[in-house]
Order: C-alpha cells, then structure tokens, then sequence
C-alpha cells in the first residue's frame, strides 16, 4: 500500500489549471494510467469543492462514493454535484459510476435523522446502507497519523468503517441496527 499525502502546494492547483489550455481535466488521469496497473484499487480524496482538483479525480476514476454529513446545505450541494457528475461524464469519462452516497458524522440529532431519511427518499437505491457515526476517535486517529483501525479498532467509527469496506468490497450490505439507525 502507498499513501501518497496532500500537500498546501495543491491551493494553487485550481487556479493553474483555469488558465491552462491542454487537458487539464485528465492531467491526474495521464498521470494514474501509467502507474494503475501497479495497484488493485486508487483511493482519491477530494475536497468539498467542484474545482479542477475534483474534475481531474472524477475523469481519472471509474466510481464515485460521495461522502454526505448531516445538514440542509449538505444536502442541498448533491445537486449541483449531481450536474457535475454528468457533465464529467458527457465530456470527459462517460464510465464514471456513482457507487454511491455515504452519510457520515452521524449523531442521535433529529438533523441527523431527517437528514438521512431526505437523503433515503431522494437517492434511493444509492444510498449506502453503512452510517459513519461522528467519533472523536477519527479526529485523534487522524492527528496522531494513524488510521481508526490501529489507533482504536473496537470504536464505533472502526466497527463503521469495517461495515462499509465489507458493503463495497464483498457487496454485502450489512443491516443492523448500528448501520441503519442514526
């Protein structure tokens, strides 16, 4: 496995690629397809922003999980989103495939609740069944650069997480009552 981190040189991404006039929307694909074959599976995450960085992940991908916290301007952005899925795909990735939503930051909050019903109703059969709770556990994972797994394996956010890889590598949904209920 290689981790390849982000970097704060990457902010003036965006605003090269505007300017530039050869492929900027694959130069991330050009780069990955001469390395692809070197992996099974190319994880790439992006920031909540539609910028070139985003555009240049989407055309370089072959599926999209798209990560959705609790709240109205949260939901709100899935369309918008949603357009620019399909303009990638009209323009520069036609076998790009949602794989699907995934609702995270889940806390026993009536937002929580309707957020994710909202979220059930509208994207009905795209919506992963597998519900990350917020855990401060991520957050020290995080700054202690580890991941959930080693830093605290039998937290809810591990346990959560162990769900969703078995849901989107074994394609077995799991339903119980962690998973579905907020």
């Amino acid at each position: 496995m290689d981790i390849v981190p982000s970097h704060i040189l990457l902010s003036n991404t965006d605003v090269q690629l505007t300017v530039a006039k050869d492929h900027r929307e694959a130069r991330l694909k050009t780069q990955l397809d001469s390395i692809k074959n070197n992996y099974d599976y190319i994880f790439i995450d992006n920031p909540p922003a539609l910028g070139w960085l985003t555009l240049n992940s989407f055309t370089a991908s072959d599926q999209v999980i798209v990560v959705v916290s609790p709240g109205y301007f949260e939901l709100d952005s899935l369309v918008q989103l949603s357009k620019t899925l399909e303009e990638v795909r009209e323009f520069y990735n036609p076998a790009l495939k949602l794989l699907g939503f995934l609702f995270t930051m889940s806390e026993p909050t009536i937002n929580t609740s309707v957020s994710l019903q909202v979220l059930r109703q509208t994207y009905t059969s795209k919506v992963l069944n597998t519900v990350i709770p917020r855990n401060t556990d991520l957050r020290d994972a995080h700054f202690n650069k580890t991941d959930i797994f080693t830093f605290a394996e039998q937290s809810k956010a591990a346990k959560a997480y162990d769900k969703l890889i078995q849901e989107i590598f074994l394609n077995e949904p799991i339903k119980d009552e962690q998973t579905t209920q907020v």
